[in-house]
Order: C-alpha cells, then sequence, then structure tokens
C-alpha cells in the first residue's frame, strides 16, 4: 500500500519536473535562436 502510493507522487513529480523542463526549453530556444 505505501509504496503504491509512493509512486504514484515519484510519477506525479517526474512528469511536473518533465512538464517544466520542456516549458523552459519552448521559452528559451526561440530567444536563443533570435
Amino acid at each position: 500500500r505505501q509504496t503504491g502510493a509512493l509512486s504514484r507522487i515519484i510519477d506525479r513529480g517526474s512528469r511536473a519536473i518533465n512538464f517544466i523542463l520542456s516549458a523552459m526549453v519552448f521559452n528559451v530556444v526561440p530567444t536563443i535562436l533570435e
């Protein structure tokens, strides 16, 4: 039970990190290209 909840939190956290990183890349890359 505990490990399932923990893995769900980690999965959600990693998805959030991936979303933030991709958002940063999409914001930074055009400014570098300009």
